[in-house]
């Protein structure tokens, strides 16, 4: 079991039923599971509000593919906000620690991607669609406020929008392939439109594919 502790929020990791798994359960506000009779690789993440002993939250999984497919689970906490996101095999999940509450769900293929990224971005996860156009690519990427790029922060620190784009993006600006969605106080009324704006980029995709050479010269 890993933990770590982040402007005040504690968060464990386990990839196996960790000892104290019972007083978990006991004193967690909401505690949630997903797939563990299905086949996979087994992920318990656990997070702690400021000054509380036991975990708030406590959510379990069983993942496909995972670890030894190459697929890494990710788990991304906004300190601003209080919003932890997991995304492990097909499965992503947002919680709002403080409130104790699961704010979304949603299901795609996906890869997780922390090594050599540059300064302004912070992590970025690799979705693919597991509709048609099956196998296509969209790609997140949490962006560091550049005042807080050249200061000592935690993991999760300064990310203030998320870039999503159809393509690894070179630069954090918008751009005609690429847009831009906030991460501030009031991120979630953003987050239709950053859903609407994913379903747009894979039905585009799909009419391209669809669409007969004629058609797609015109």
């Amino acid at each position: 079991m890993i933990a770590s502790s982040v402007a005040g929020f504690r968060i464990v990791f386990a990839s196996a039923t960790p000892p104290l798994y019972d007083h978990y359960i006991r004193h967690a506000k909401l505690s949630e599971s997903f797939g563990l009779s299905d086949d996979g690789d087994y992920l318990l993440v656990g997070a702690s509000q400021p000054s509380r002993e036991w975990p708030t939250l406590v959510v379990e999984q069983r993942y496909d593919p995972g670890i030894r497919s190459g697929f890494t689970p990710g788990v991304h906490l906004m300190t601003e906000t209080s919003i932890l996101l997991i995304g492990a095999g097909t499965r992503l999940l947002a919680y709002d620690i403080l409130r104790a509450k699961r704010l979304w769900q949603d299901k795609t293929s996906c890869g997780f991607e922390r090594d050599d990224l540059d300064w302004w971005a912070e992590e970025m996860w690799l979705l693919e669609s597991l509709w048609s156009p099956v196998g296509y690519p969209t790609y997140l990427r949490f962006l560091v406020d550049p005042q807080g790029s050249g200061l000592a922060r935690g993991v999760g620190d300064a990310v203030w929008a998320v870039l999503a784009s159809p393509s690894k993006p070179a630069t954090w600006l918008e751009g005609a392939d690429a847009s831009r969605f906030g991460l501030g106080r009031h991120w979630a009324d953003g987050m239709p439109a950053l859903f609407e704006y994913l379903a747009s980029l894979r039905f585009n995709a799909l009419n391209v594919r669809t669409a007969g050479p004629s058609e797609q010269s015109q």
